[in-house]
């Protein structure tokens, strides 16, 4: 489940140092040598963020004149009543929310914001097992208790699968003090939950709906699929993912229920008291462009994903299909015959850099900025890739017991023990598989057989316990 290392030809750029002298100073610039030759060497970029490096808007020249701070005029992000505010509702209203905020902190700032709107410390909420592990950490510094609901798996890593409406109604009726749901959709593949059911659930169980749309910010371009006009209460989308945004550009969605100025004032607790103003020109730059072309680039993208997906079909290679994101195609290498270092190996020749290569699938993310070359190349790869089909054994997973609050058991003392001698402890971290985030097991959740195995086939040696 670990994600494969970038092992292909640029990498080797960054074992080759820059080193400049300066006034008797040795300057080492690994990081900007490494980012030059990726993108003189032009590989296909299939990976977050969705500009690709490759939106006229953000070719700015002098970038240093943007980089500035909340100076008279410039508006303050928690505060804002000019100019971001301005964006904020451009946001809103092109998106259907009843208004939208700005976070240059990413999703994880929206996932922090949204739970400490709507929670107190000892409150209770019910979430799907495939979280991302913000939403764990949050829990944890917010002292609120998760219940956990299982999707229905369809991959061998545990990472994909759909919840179904009637497991909420079970765990709503299990969970009584519930105060919200709280759903990943799309997941990290691609899958969508059935979102509009869902929030009917919530709505006739006076219960709050909560939907990390990290994945899905470019669904408001395909109509009736964004979670906002599908009826959820709170919503974060990472614009960045999907969108021609800088990384770390996100909004957080909010229904007529919630203002603007108490849900700032809980951001505020969390982000940075010197938010980017290049994120938030990255956005206003994205929205101009979004408005205009958007929907319309989007809709190419997304005829681009369904002939790719076709083809797949036509080679018999296993896909992730059915209610899914539009712009992202997620094969099953493993399941024709690759290991995970293979398949990286193999799209690598072809000068493609995947988002994600692991647990048996590769994970292709794609935007407007994606350019003909682009899909030239991925789909030679595809038409040109050696189908053996192998036989995959499906993931089973059953939640270790909880012995302790996830912010008690993070809190605790700790040690670090090696994996293979951690059955039966009680987790002190959250061990999660990167990409794309999803926790294996999380502080005050006993180590059993089982999570042993998944962690010593994930990479991880050692896991901190309570001591």
């Amino acid at each position: 489940m670990m994600g494969v290392s970038r092992d292909h030809a640029y990498i080797t750029a960054k074992h080759n140092i820059i080193c400049t002298i300066r006034k008797g100073m040795v300057i080492m610039t690994q990081l900007f040598d490494f980012m030059n030759q990726y993108h003189r060497d032009g590989w296909s970029r299939f990976h977050m963020p969705g500009h690709k490096g490759n939106f006229p808007s953000l070719r700015l020249t002098d970038m240093q004149r943007f980089d500035i701070t909340e100076i008279a005029g410039a508006d303050c992000l928690y505060q804002a009543k000019g100019v971001i505010r301005s964006l904020e509702r451009q946001i809103a209203d092109f998106y259907g929310a009843s208004d939208t905020i700005i976070s240059a902190g990413g999703c994880t700032l929206c996932i922090q914001t949204m739970l400490a709107a709507v929670l107190h410390p000892g409150d209770e909420i019910i979430a799907v097992r495939n979280a991302h592990v913000s939403f764990i950490n949050s829990c944890i510094l917010l002292g609120i208790t998760p219940h956990w609901i299982f999707p229905e798996y369809s991959d061998t890593a545990g990472v994909s699968g759909t919840v179904e409406p009637a497991q909420i109604v079970e765990a709503i009726a299990a969970f009584p003090h519930a105060k919200a749901v709280y759903l990943t959709s799309p997941d990290y593949l691609g899958r969508m939950a059935d979102i509009a059911s869902i929030a009917e659930i919530c709505r006739r169980n006076g219960i709050l709906l909560l939907v990390d749309n990290a994945h899905g910010a470019a669904l408001v371009t395909s109509e009736h699929q964004h979670p906002m006009a599908l009826g959820a209460n709170l919503c974060c989308d990472s614009a960045h993912k999907t969108l021609p945004v800088f990384t770390g550009g996100a909004f957080l969605h909010l229904s007529e229920r919630f203002s603007a100025e108490a849900i700032k004032e809980k951001m505020s607790l969390f982000g940075s008291t010197s938010p980017s103003y290049l994120i938030m020109l990255s956005i206003e730059l994205c929205m101009d462009w979004l408005e205009k072309e958007g929907k319309a680039a989007y809709a190419q993208t997304a005829r681009q994903i369904r002939h790719l997906k076709e083809q797949c079909r036509n080679r018999s290679i296993p896909i992730i299909d059915g209610r899914c994101e539009p712009f992202r195609l997620s094969v099953a290498t493993g399941a024709i015959g690759y290991t995970d270092e293979q398949a990286g190996a193999y799209f690598r020749s072809h000068f493609i850099e995947p988002e994600y290569v692991g647990g048996g699938y590769s994970v292709f993310m794609a935007s407007p900025f994606n350019t003909s070359t682009d899909w030239e190349r991925l789909d030679a790869a595809i038409m040109q890739i050696d189908v053996r089909p192998t036989a995959s054994v499906p993931f089973s997973y059953e939640l270790p017991e909880v012995i302790l609050s996830p912010r008690d058991a993070a809190f605790s003392l700790s040690e670090s023990v090696p994996v293979q001698t951690a059955a039966g402890r009680i987790a002190a971290q959250t061990a999660i598989s990167c990409p794309p985030g999803v926790p294996i097991v999380i502080p005050g959740e006993k180590i059993n057989n089982q999570v042993e195995n998944i962690l010593k086939n994930s990479g991880f040696f050692m896991v901190k316990v309570v001591k």
